[in-house]
């Protein structure tokens, strides 16, 4: 859907939470939102704030649970409203138990409002939508539905369910004119928890530990509503989060039980003798993927050696940077080119083959409430991938001073450039030397701009 203005959007569960910053993202964009939820009352709540602000909205009620109720809602929002384009399964529930401590109507509560009422929205709007030729399904999963911690037995399988239910949907809808997209968020500062069922400590853990670690709800919905403009399927709000949706089959290749959901399985690696090589600055460089052994760096007449480098290096690197903001990488080819530390941050991007989301640290200029990051590529004569990642989609997000920041990127172009050029060369005369040696390769070096979304 690249065009919301004029489009009708429903959500379930759209009175409270990520549903609710949904319908504000969604209204924000110019569409005509529906705010369905049990509670009536707070989805008139939710619609009288839009309308006051000049927007269009519709307070329905809702049981996600019942498929009639479900139905009806079609009908309504077909005889009020006139039109369905976008549909949001998003209502969810949560049960805070062990399994033995459970009950089977716990359970059937969680699968009725979390996985059926999925299937109960897809059962009543799809057809609607496929008929039109044209529209679009965002269904609400989570990192649970990748990652089984404890606790949360019902709920984890629950969102599992929705994984696979929409990978199955998207690969049926796949030609019909309709998107389908997966929103995973990890931990969010939602009533989740709050009002949850179940064992009351681990429900008061659960929810002080997304109250005080929780993104933003209405940062999660302004990436949401980015995939379903984009017509993007995975739509992980968490970027550090992507990695971990492999845990489980590594322990699966590894013949292990999952013992630690959060931590993969401990490899055993046979012995290998490392080596050096030598090699001239303009060809390494901290942004090149490389094999993990050590490297003799020379720059300005120093030599040091460059020990945590490659993939290996550059992962821990990017974990340094999330929980202290400083890059060992940074550091040590600085040190080499007698260079003071300069700050960095981890930029994500998202892949522009894959779609998946790619992390990179990188040294960066501020300039105001904005970050400058230069695609050197030590001078090479291509740019480095997530150069290339921003000019096909814009969405990004950085951790910077240990705090995550959702941003907007893109390539500066004439006279921004020229002007981001003199700033930065003037802070480190690198960036001339790395201009004079791609200009042989016809190259221009790009300087990307981050700033905040919103």
């Amino acid at each position: 859907m690249t065009e919301l203005d004029g489009r009708v959007v429903v959500v379930t569960g759209g009175a409270s939470g990520i549903g609710r910053a949904l319908v504000q993202q969604f209204s924000a964009r110019g569409a005509i939102v529906v705010v369905a939820d049990l509670d009536l009352g707070a989805a008139e709540e939710v619609a009288g704030a839009i309308t006051a602000q000049s927007g269009r909205a519709f307070a329905m009620a809702v049981d996600v649970a019942d498929p009639a109720s479900v139905e009806h809602l079609r009908d309504e929002v077909i005889r009020q409203v006139g039109a369905v384009h976008v549909v949001c399964n998003n209502a969810g529930i949560a049960h805070t138990s062990s399994i033995l401590a459970s009950s089977a109507a716990d359970w059937r509560r969680v699968i009725d409002v979390n996985l059926l009422g999925v299937v109960h929205g897809i059962l009543a709007f799809a057809p609607t939508l496929v008929a039109q030729g044209e529209g679009h399904v965002l269904n609400t999963a989570s990192m649970a539905g990748f990652v089984a911690g404890n606790g949360l037995a019902s709920y984890d399988a629950s969102k599992h369910a929705v994984v696979a239910l929409t990978e199955n949907l998207w690969r049926e809808l796949h030609g019909t004119g309709v998107g389908v997209s997966l929103l995973v968020p990890a931990y969010v500062d939602t009533p989740l928890f709050a009002n949850a069922t179940g064992d009351d400590a681990a429900r008061r853990t659960f929810a002080t530990t997304t109250a005080r670690w929780g993104a933003d709800a209405m940062q999660v919905a302004e990436v949401a509503v980015d995939a379903v403009e984009a017509d993007r399927f995975w739509v992980f709000t968490h970027p550090d989060t992507v990695g971990m949706t492999s845990i489980k089959a590594e322990y699966a290749v590894a013949g292990e039980p999952p013992a630690d959901p959060f931590r993969r399985p401990r490899r055993r690696r046979s012995p290998r003798r490392s080596t050096c090589r030598t090699r001239s600055p303009h060809v390494t460089d901290p942004e090149r993927p490389d094999h993990g052994s050590a490297l003799r760096y020379s720059a300005r007449g120093n030599t040091r050696w460059i020990i945590v480098r490659g993939a290996r290096g550059q992962r821990f690197d990017q974990w340094l940077v999330r929980r202290t903001g400083f890059s060992i990488i940074t550091w040590q080819y600085g040190k080499a080119g007698g260079n003071p530390y300069q700050p960095s941050l981890l930029l994500t991007t998202i892949g522009k083959r894959t779609g998946q989301l790619r992390p990179k640290v990188l040294p960066y200029y501020a300039d105001g409430d904005r970050w400058l990051v230069v695609g050197s590529n030590g001078g090479g004569p291509t740019d480095p991938d997530w150069v290339w990642n921003v000019r096909a989609n814009d969405a990004a997000w950085i951790r910077v001073h240990r705090r995550d920041v959702a941003v907007r990127a893109h390539v500066a172009q004439g006279a921004e450039r020229d002007e981001l050029f003199v700033k930065i060369n003037a802070v480190r005369d690198s960036l001339a030397r790395y201009q004079e040696r791609a200009s042989t390769f016809g190259r221009e070096v790009p300087i990307v701009v981050l700033e905040p979304r919103g």
